[in-house]
Order: C-alpha cells, then structure tokens, then sequence
C-alpha cells in the first residue's frame, strides 16, 4: 500500500478530454465523442472510448482512426475485437475502443490540443471527421 501512495505521489494524472475548437458546430454528419480519461502524466499510452454517430441517410465505412499531436501522426492500435474497415448504418451509433503508443508521455502529448481523426468512406468519397482534445491537471 506504501508503495501505491509513493508511486501516485509521485506522478499525478492527467484528465484527457475533448474541447470545442474556436467557432465549431454540430451541423456534421458525423459526429465523434470522446469519453474523457484520467492517465498518470509519465504513462506512454493513451487510451480512449469514441463515440461514432452517423447521423447521414448512407452507411458510412470506418477505415482509420490517428491521433495528431505535437506535429506526430500516431497510428491506432486497437483492441483484437476492434477490425477496420467497419461499417456504421445510418441513424446508428457505435463505440470504438482507441489507443495509441506515444512518443511522449501524456502529459507533454497533451499540453496543447490534440486532434483525433476518424477516417471514413461515404459513397466513392474519403472523409475525414475530427474533434480536438486536451489534458488539464486531475480535478481534486
């Protein structure tokens, strides 16, 4: 227990969550939610639950989802279960278990806004729906 408390002291944590870019709206088709996180500020991994709302009258089909932070593009690594291209129905949505290894650790990765692109395919047309998130010191 000790041990637990020292290594907590030690290294804080983080709240990772999405924040509004200046002037935005709701009026996608697409819409993309995501779950906010608690890390502690030394972890190398960011890992998210995201929402996908597909609110558009065609199916659209998942292809990628990258997280761009600090000038680096990171790759998804997702959960086994998760594979893509995947497929959303209109008027559905659909939780996507996200995680990305970091160059950084979350803390330095998160200290300016980050952006989290969902990659997809509506039609013959690739699309792109992205939302911004931030850390900000763990509310006590």
């Amino acid at each position: 227990m000790a041990v637990l408390v020292l290594a907590t002291g030690c290294d804080p944590a983080i709240t990772i969550r999405q924040v509004p870019p200046p002037g935005a709206t709701n009026s996608s088709r697409v819409l993309v939610s995501v779950k906010t996180t608690h890390s502690f500020i030394g972890e190398t991994w960011y890992a998210a639950e995201v929402t996908v709302t597909n609110s558009s009258v065609l199916p659209i089909t998942l292809t990628e989802v990258e997280l761009v932070a600090r000038g680096v593009t990171y790759k998804n690594r997702p959960p086994a279960t998760e594979t893509y291209p995947s497929i959303v129905p209109p008027g559905t949505a659909r939780a996507l278990g996200v995680s990305f290894q970091l160059h950084e650790n979350v803390r330095r990765t998160f200290r300016k806004a980050a952006e989290l692109r969902l990659h997809y395919r509506t039609g013959d047309k690739d699309e792109i729906a992205e939302v911004s998130i931030a850390g900000e010191p763990l509310e006590k």
